[in-house]
């Protein structure tokens, strides 16, 4: 059962990367987080990455169901960045203007390491799919 686990990420190493780059930042902001307000920081890092997970998958989502096809690539990297920043923007002006107690215990900092992160991997993830030629 192990092998087939690890089968996955030799299979596929765009997943092993992403894992791996989520992982070595995930968990030291987790355990400053942890270290700076104990289990509420934690709480806020983790809605942070929550966040910020939710509007790639919208983003994603959204893209394939109003522009499907490959013709449409661009437009949708385009909308998809759209979405995926104002899923986060959105939550934490909820949070600014609520003056939520998340403010205290780092969320929005937390929210822009999560942000850039996950930006990274998703237009990495993009670019790869795309497979077009430079241009000459």
């Amino acid at each position: 059962m192990i092998a087939h686990h690890w089968n996955l990420f030799w299979n596929h190493p765009r997943l092993a990367i992403a894992g791996l780059v989520i992982l070595t930042v995930v968990t030291p902001v987790g355990l400053f987080a942890y270290w700076q307000h104990q289990t509420p920081g934690l709480v806020a890092a983790a809605l942070a990455l929550l966040t910020c997970g939710i509007g790639v998958v919208v983003a994603r989502l959204v893209g394939m169901l109003l522009l499907p096809g490959p013709a449409a690539t661009n437009y949708r990297m385009l909308f998809g960045m759209l979405i995926r920043m104002a899923v986060p923007l959105l939550l934490c002006m909820v949070v600014v203007l609520e003056e939520s107690p998340l403010l205290q215990y780092g969320f929005a900092y937390y929210l822009l390491i999560f942000y850039q992160l996950l930006l990274v991997i998703d237009v990495y993830w993009s670019i790869v799919k795309l497979k077009t030629p430079l241009a000459s």
